[in-house]
């Protein structure tokens, strides 16, 4: 009979490569003598105390170098204290410290190129990480529920911040995102209630749903301009945000996206946002003015109700459909300034409950003079106390300013529409005329 050389040579491979296991000074290992490489396995009686991990173990008179931790080799030895891994690992398995509660130190090797998913899940007296220079991905739930972790460094070499990566990190106050990151994933960052700031790099393209959940601290945030959309309650929760910029190149504002930001008192909305999702800023309280721009052809349900402190709202002039309950109980809005070129309607046929317990009737709504009938004949927006039309020549060319910004010295007197003079002191909020030294005009709104 003829032998196939080619099934020869395959089953004689688990020969070859078989591993021995052995325990070397307490540590337990698979070694391969014939590759002359060891990797660090679980120890039947769990690991405890100080663990340091030689760079190689001599075995049968042979060198083995030490080149990876298998999968759980350390799961739950609650008794770990420290960690050192050499430069000879390369990869860290997963799981491979999973529930390892006192483990508070752990040096990791320069040369680790991979760590596993839930690598050091749950390690809650972990304090600091510095992550080598050469991995590429922090995998999911790499550091999941390490509460206890104040500091990470991320090299440069990372190009995605896996699901749940960080969840649960809750004294985790700064980190710093690398300009190699193009992806954060879903619930990345969700409760690190610690953390202070964050900036999104531009090499970022994309945010998972959740990834900065109830990050209570969180005060400002830098969205990086190559973003497209902003997820599902992407930043829900975070109360502590003051202010936002959502950059051009977003076009979408998911669900709750900024849900429940009570302190929320500026948001810039990109100009090419086209959709601005239920709920998006459902009970951001302290919102007191807001600038939807032309590109925003949707508002959905629920969009910016229990906004209790908003007073002025500016819709730019691509709005073709507005959802229910929208602007409901915002009980403060005292203008709101639409130039959508038709009536904003419901997509589900019905306005009725779009300002609902808003107080409209003692507000007034700012439309484009050809459609002023329209306004008044169309529910709700009938409802405004009061409905003043806005001629073509007003609208084209408003400037947005604010009313606590100062005037110029240069300008000779502020005006309003009907070409009256307004003294000296805090603009009104309404459009205005600045008339300059030089004898031209200009329109704002002031806000």
């Amino acid at each position: 009979m003829k032998l196939n050389p080619l099934l020869f040579i395959i089953a004689l491979l688990p020969i070859i490569a078989s591993a021995e296991t052995v325990e070397i000074d307490g540590i337990y290992y698979d070694i391969i003598p014939k590759a002359k490489l060891a990797k660090v396995i679980q120890n039947p009686s769990k690991y405890a105390g100080i663990i340091n991990i030689p760079e190689s173990v001599t075995y049968e008179g042979k060198e083995c170098r030490v080149t990876s931790i298998n999968n759980e080799a350390f799961y739950k030895c609650s008794n770990l204290t420290s960690v050192t891994i050499p430069n000879s690992v390369t990869s860290i398995g997963g799981s491979a410290f999973f529930g390892c509660s006192n483990l508070s130190s752990v040096t990791i090797g320069n040369n680790v190129e991979s760590i596993g998913s839930q690598a050091f899940y749950e390690c809650k007296k972990l304090i600091s990480v510095i992550i080598p220079n050469g991995v590429t991905n922090i995998s999911e739930s790499a550091f999941y529920g390490c509460s206890g972790l104040t500091s990470v460094t991320i090299p440069e070499s990372v190009i995605s911040i896996g699901n749940e990566a960080f969840h649960l990190c809750m004294s985790l106050s700064s980190i710093t995102i690398p300009n190699s990151v193009t992806s954060i994933g879903s619930y990345a960052f969700d409760q690190c209630s610690s953390l202070t700031s964050i900036t999104i790099p531009n090499s970022v393209t994309s945010i998972g749903l959740r990834a900065f959940y109830c990050c209570h601290s969180l005060s400002s945030v830098t969205i990086s301009n190559n973003v497209t959309c902003i997820d599902t309650e992407t930043f829900s929760g975070c109360d502590g945000l003051i202010s936002v910029i959502i950059p051009n190149s977003v076009t979408f504002i998911s669900s709750k996206a900024f849900n429940g930001c009570s302190s929320l008192k500026s948001v810039t909305i990109g100009n090419n946002v086209t959709d601005i999702s239920e709920g998006a800023f459902y009970s951001c309280g302290s919102l007191t003015t807001i600038t939807i721009p032309n590109s925003v052809a949707i508002i959905r349900e629920n969009a910016f109700r229990y906004c209790i402190n908003l007073k002025s709202v500016s819709i730019g002039s691509g709005l073709t459909r507005i959802a229910d309950k929208a602007f409901a109980n915002c009980s403060d809005l005292e203008d709101i300034y639409c130039l959508a070129q038709n009536v904003p309607r419901s997509p589900y046929g019905s306005n009725t409950d779009l300002f609902k317990n808003s107080l409209i009737e003692y507000a007034t709504l700012y439309v484009p003079a050809l459609l002023i009938d329209q306004y008044k004949a169309t529910d709700p927006w009938s409802g405004f106390g009061t409905i003043t039309a806005l001629t073509d020549d007003e609208i084209d060319g408003i400037e947005e300013v604010h009313s606590s910004q100062s005037i110029v010295h240069s300008e000779e007197a502020i005006c309003n529409l009907a070409g009256q003079k307004i003294a000296d002191g805090k603009l009104p909020r309404d459009i205005n005329i600045i008339r300059m030294s030089d004898g031209t005009t200009k329109k704002v709104l002031v806000k």
